[in-house]
């Protein structure tokens, strides 16, 4: 089965901070769609990404 990650660089980027953040876009099941963010230290978006993940009980 294969899972998808789909990556969008918007802009390069200089030494510094970067800032990433995530969240679940939808869950159906054991099936998960995600979405990253990356910003720079001006908050300008670096880089962008969304992901199928399957969803797992670790305990």
């Amino acid at each position: 089965m294969r899972w998808p990650l789909n990556t969008t660089f918007v802009r390069p980027t200089v030494t510094g901070r970067l800032t990433g953040r995530g969240r679940v876009v939808t869950r159906t099941g054991d099936n998960a769609t995600l979405e990253g963010i990356l910003y720079d230290a001006d908050d300008q978006i670096i880089a962008t990404a969304t992901a199928t993940a399957l969803v797992v009980d670790v305990a």
